[in-house]
């Protein structure tokens, strides 16, 4: 083994960790969504977005690295299996992202929903008429003091 090929397996193992990493910082995510834990989602975020930085940088390295040694590094069963494993990673991750981000946008939806009623602004008819068109009763006045 030579020093580019342990290089790339260095970056490349460096890749996969911080991955592993990112995919942890999902799941908390994921438990801090479902407990409404807005503390810990400000201070996951941070950490995302830490380490989806540091994940560009890591990419480029290997991306820089590839484009000046392909020529020195014999592609081994070990170069191809971490390859897969970073492939299998980001997969996870990325799936974690859209539970994620579909959990969010329910919420905000939800969270729409809520104002919308507070607030009498509610543009759902509430009631048929006798012809059967919706026709809606609400005069725009709040249900609730605010």
């Amino acid at each position: 083994m030579n020093a580019d090929h342990g290089r790339l397996i260095s970056i490349l193992k460096q890749e996969e960790t911080a991955l592993e990493d990112l995919y942890g910082i999902l799941i908390k995510e994921l438990v801090a969504l479902k407990e409404r834990d807005t503390n810990s989602l400000n201070e996951l975020t941070e950490k995302k977005n830490t380490m989806l930085n540091n994940l560009g940088v890591i990419d480029k390295e290997r991306q820089l690295f590839v484009e000046t040694e392909n020529n020195n590094v014999t592609f081994t069963n070990e170069i191809t299996s971490l390859g897969n494993d970073i492939e299998e990673c980001l997969d996870k991750c990325k799936k974690q992202n859209s539970i994620n981000g579909g959990i969010i946008e329910m919420s905000q939806l939800f969270n729409e929903k809520i104002l919308n009623i507070i607030c009498g602004n509610s543009e759902e008819p509430t009631t048929y008429s006798a012809t059967g068109k919706n026709t809606s009763k609400n005069n725009q006045h709040s249900r609730a003091r605010v």
